[in-house]
């Protein structure tokens, strides 16, 4: 139990990291416009429905990279559970998303950003290696 408590917390490290750098990147894509208070909806919401597609299909990449590849890291650590596990970090990764992106982003981004990274956090367990028995 206390290797899958483990392996869950280097997934959603795994996962944190991936999904930042993806959305640095999105932010080399679209430029901030400087002065933009992140924690005012209003102006959030407003940054985001000017994005291109590009930027944004970008953001909910990086949400649904972090589910996989955190998902993966997790299953490969694990050594029981691992299903639980993978889907420790999708649910992590969805809750976040919507935790965090409702009423400034638009419905698609986030229902793609809730279910992209369950499928993902699935598909990472079904993927992985099976443990040496």
């Amino acid at each position: 139990m206390i290797r899958s408590l483990f392996a869950i917390i280097a997934g959603l490290i795994a996962g944190i990291l991936a999904t930042t750098f993806t959305e640095i990147a999105a932010t080399k894509v679209f430029a901030i416009p400087p002065g933009v208070d992140f924690h005012d909806p209003a102006q959030l919401r407003a940054l985001i429905e000017s994005m291109p597609m590009s930027a944004k299909g970008l953001i909910v990449f990086g949400w649904c990279l972090g589910a996989f590849l955190g998902a993966g890291v997790a299953v490969r650590l694990a050594s029981q559970h691992r299903l639980f596990v993978a889907m420790a970090i999708g649910i992590a990764v969805a809750a976040g998303t919507i935790g965090n992106s409702w009423g400034t982003h638009p419905f698609w981004m986030i229902a793609t950003g809730t279910l992209g990274p369950l499928g993902l956090a699935y598909l990472a367990y079904r993927t992985a290696p099976k443990p040496a028995e």
